[in-house]
């Protein structure tokens, strides 16, 4: 009979130790234990639904370390990307902890522990209160199979959020499509597309540097991964990327074509600021989600997934149990100034990627002042001031 408790997996060889965490999961959870490492790794195999591991560091056959190892390397995307809670005694040495996390684990509990512990642990692991779960499964299938496929960019991208995650770093990542790739295949042959993919694929490798990577993850479609690279900081790297493309022109016999792109980009600055990290999986699929909405906007404006896409599917923009207010009336005004928003971002990255052309004349005039504002603020105080001097700095407003 199906349930819908969470599944999580207790690798121990103390009976007593599996019995106190499934007892201190309680009813939410559904505990399925094993006595070492190699029945761990026979279970994780075969179910899938397993969404968290609790694995003892000292274990006989195949240790907690060698089953984490085993995991990490493992060709199976759900397996590699399972969260991995090592258990540890007064007898670990800060360094026997280090190597595990150098591995990749995701945890540690210490013992002896509390029901507390366990539940803090589990709640902030498990996948029902993850992001992936917030996005259609089509799309979630469609990102995790590709990774599967591509070992290289799976296994860069898994090292790169490990590697933010202990230095307190960020990681974004960006998916870029191109327009209508099929409709081309199918207009021109695949020569056209092939000559587009290669042209933005040098446009890429001339901006990034040597620790980034791109790689194609489907028709017309690449993944970058930006480690240490903010997501303010990616959606600059987009603007250029996609401004440099608005202004190519490829020529197949006596037609010229032009090319536009669709970039969506996620970033670990989301899940930073719960306190937790996402695997690599997850954050592609809030990448290729963003790229989606990327697609279905207005002039393909960039699109960053935890700025839009959550607003999205909660329908913000409608108003709650107000039936004074005219549905039609309110989408009209609330279209307006969601383009208006989108109109002063495009503007915004305009600026600061450069590309000031693109800036409407219209909007010129009343750029300037506030501008100039912030320059003379800006130039005033001191980088360590804080908030309350920066607010005492700020001019004051003209009566």
């Amino acid at each position: 009979m199906p349930t819908n408790k969470i599944r999580v997996l207790i690798v121990d060889d103390s009976v007593t130790t599996r019995t106190q965490i499934a007892k201190y999961l309680g009813d939410g959870y559904e505990a399925v234990h094993a006595g070492n490492g190699e029945e761990g790794w026979r279970i994780v195999e075969q179910d899938d639904s397993i969404s968290l591991v609790f694995a003892d560091m000292h274990m006989p056959v195949l240790n907690g370390m060698l089953l984490l190892k085993r995991m990490r390397e493992s060709d199976n995307e759900h397996i590699a990307s399972l969260p991995v809670i090592i258990i540890t005694g007064h007898e670990d040495s800060e360094a026997a902890k280090r190597a595990s996390y150098n591995l990749g684990a995701t945890d540690f509990l210490s013992k002896p522990f509390d029901k507390t512990d366990i539940l803090c642990h589990a709640g902030s692991y498990t996948r029902d209160n993850r992001a992936i779960t917030k996005l259609e499964k089509d799309t979630a299938r469609d990102v995790l199979t590709s990774l599967h496929q591509n070992k290289l960019l799976s296994t860069f991208g898994n090292k790169s959020i490990s590697f933010a995650e202990r230095h307190s770093l960020h990681v974004s990542i960006m998916y870029i499509q191109i327009i209508d790739a099929d409709r081309m295949i199918a207009t021109h042959g695949k020569s056209l597309l092939e000559q587009i993919v290669a042209k933005i694929t040098a446009l890429l490798n001339e901006s990034m540097r040597k620790e980034e990577i791109i790689t194609l993850v489907g028709i017309g479609r690449f993944a970058v991964v930006l480690p240490a690279t903010k997501a303010f900081k990616a959606n600059i790297v987009a603007s250029r990327l996609q401004h440099a493309v608005d202004r190519l022109s490829f020529q197949l016999s006596n037609l010229a074509v032009k090319v536009k792109l669709a970039i969506g980009i996620s970033s670990t600055e989301s899940s930073a600021l719960v306190y937790e990290y996402l695997t690599f999986g997850e954050y592609c699929i809030q990448a290729a989600h963003a790229l989606r909405m990327s697609i279905e906007s207005r002039n393909n404006r960039i699109v960053r997934f935890d700025e839009t896409y959550e607003k999205k599917i909660m329908d913000d923009y409608r108003p709650a149990n107000n039936s004074s207010v005219p549905t039609t009336q309110y989408d009209a005004a609330n279209e307006a100034n969601a383009a208006a928003s989108i109109e002063s971002d495009d503007i915004f990255a305009d600026i600061l990627a450069g590309d000031y052309s693109r800036i409407p004349l219209s909007r010129l005039a009343t750029l300037i002042e506030p501008l100039e504002k912030f320059l003379a603020y800006a130039s005033t105080v001191d980088e360590n001031a804080s908030i309350t001097d920066r607010k005492s700095a700020l001019p004051r407003p003209e009566r």
